[in-house]
């Protein structure tokens, strides 16, 4: 009779197995899909969009937006506040060639004081409106210090590592007459990584049973959470130069921190500041991930290290690690599998951002 039982137990299980298999199947998960679209919100590429810069003004081979350009990035099924019915954003590129206004032109009006911020797509601002990126927001709080600032967006306009933060400056941007230059890095900018601003750990070798895929996303580690046994950076800097990372993101080893490249430029930048009388300061990104209360961050080590080098080298720092500690990782992203900062993650740093800018520029208050 016990056995009898058993077997019906077991048969049930079986099937209750099978009919959870059948049902996870009919419901697959979700994707966000990452599409760009033209003035007319039909598909394109944004090479569409692209022109090549001369080879002269640039480290390597690059490309820009082209002047006046229009377009949409639309994240399809993705409902979000800040972007439209579609999931779609607009993206504006002036006539001057860079995502800002068009009176942001290589005229700057007499009296008018200009910060001009270089960086990658986190100061471009990917994925969220313009006027939600922290490189807009801070300017209210300038203006209502020292009266006629402007901010400028230099950002991911053909700019996608610290040496060519150095060349966009020295043959493009100096052309909007800064008064004060500010160089944000994300980690990405100094590591290799899985992500393009995150790194992931590789998953687990996926199984015929969606069911049990499912399991294990829900119970187990999401892939952003990182074992806090592990020296990341150490690892990520000392990798090989033939790694496939490297190829995977159409970078090499030279580029990047462990190669001192990015400490060059930044040299550079400081001198041709100098020669000028132009404060420059340097702003850092975490990568958004072991960022809750209790949870481990797993790249403390490199902030440390390029806070000892702006030390060094006498370049205001400000690291945004702590501005955004204590809040849940996830909530910070622009979408489920896009880890660039949406306008929660850049209202969070805007203050910190205004009260340092504020510090350095050497502006009279109004």
């Amino acid at each position: 009779m016990v056995v009898a039982r058993a077997g019906l137990v077991l048969a049930a299980m079986a099937v209750a197995l099978v009919v959870a298999e059948f049902v996870v199947r009919q419901f697959p998960v979700a994707t966000i899909e990452l599409q760009v679209l033209g003035k007319d919100r039909q598909p394109t590429t944004v090479a569409s969009f692209a022109l090549a810069l001369d080879p002269a003004i640039t480290p390597r081979p690059q490309k820009t937006m082209a002047p006046g350009a229009r377009l949409y990035l639309r994240y399809q099924g993705l409902h979000r506040p800040w972007l439209e019915e579609d999931g779609a954003v607009a993206v504006r590129i002036n006539q001057a060639g860079i995502r800002d206004r068009e009176e942001i032109g290589f005229h700057k009006p007499p009296g008018q004081r200009r910060i001009v911020c270089l960086g990658d797509s986190v100061t471009f601002g990917f994925g969220i409106p313009v006027e939600d990126c922290w490189v807009r927001k801070i300017e209210t709080g300038l203006r209502q210090r020292f009266g006629d600032v402007r901010t400028v967006n230099c950002g991911f306009m053909g700019t996608l590592l610290v040496d060519e933060y150095w060349y966009g400056l020295k043959h493009r941007f100096h052309r909007f007459h800064p008064d004060m230059v500010v160089v944000t890095l994300c980690l990405n900018d100094l590591l290799i990584s899985t992500s393009g601003v995150a790194h992931f750990r590789p998953d687990p070798a996926p199984s015929s049973s969606e069911l049990l895929n499912r399991l294990r996303t829900w119970l187990g580690k999401q892939p952003h959470q990182l074992d806090p046994d592990v020296d990341y950076v150490e690892q990520l800097l000392n990798l090989p130069a033939d790694h496939p990372l490297y190829k995977q993101h159409g970078l090499t080893r030279a580029m990047l921190w462990a190669s001192g490249t990015p400490q060059g430029a930044l040299r550079e930048m400081k001198a041709w500041c100098a020669e000028r009388d132009l404060p420059m300061v340097v702003i850092l990104w975490p990568f958004l991930q072991g960022l809750e209360a209790g949870e481990h961050y797993p790249f403390q080590k490199m902030h440390d290290m390029v806070a000892a080098f702006c030390a060094s080298e006498a370049i205001g720092f400000l690291d945004l690690l702590p501005a955004l500690k204590g809040q849940c990782s996830t909530d910070l992203w622009v979408s489920p599998n896009d880890q660039h900062p949406n306008p929660k993650a850049q209202e969070l740093v805007c203050g910190p951002i205004t009260s340092f800018v504020s510090k350095h520029c050497g502006f009279e208050r109004r």
